[in-house]
């Protein structure tokens, strides 16, 4: 299980010069949307959304087609990625927020991960530009990394 969740962090991420610029995006989408979830941590840890977000095979797609399918315009929206989790898998709409943020936070801090299954977002989210995104993710859906 959390070695397909940490697949998904590498897969979820080109940065150059516009690192720190990036980061500081991400930070700021980070902190705002902070409120978002507020006062729910592991909302993923249940029956119906740990077995669903842990099985790579079913999680993994749906999470890349929702991305790429939010983010035709600009970066995703945390309710549309949100919204599109729920539909084509069943997670509850708390879990599935948790995953909307991260979505918007990466895309902002790493346009690449527009298409979360690029090399240009793996290499993105391997530098600081997408870091700040990670633990609120964590927190929010109670999957360490």
């Amino acid at each position: 299980m959390r070695g397909g969740v940490i697949a998904l962090l590498l897969l979820v991420g080109a940065c150059g010069d516009d690192d720190k610029k990036a980061a500081d995006g991400a930070t700021d989408v980070a902190q705002e949307t902070a409120g978002d979830t507020a006062g729910g941590t592991r909302l993923c840890q249940n029956e119906n959304d740990g077995p669903k977000v842990a099985a790579d095979a079913v999680f993994l797609p749906a999470y890349s087609d929702c991305v790429k399918g939010c983010s035709t315009s600009g970066p995703a929206t945390a309710s549309c990625v949100s919204t599109c989790l729920v539909d084509a898998i069943s997670i509850s709409a708390p879990c599935a927020d948790c995953w909307g943020t991260y979505a918007n936070c990466t895309t902002v801090a790493c346009p690449a991960c527009a298409d979360p299954d690029s090399e240009a977002c793996r290499t993105c989210n391997d530098g600081d530009a997408a870091r700040a995104c990670f633990q609120p993710m964590s927190d929010c859906t109670g999957f360490t990394f």
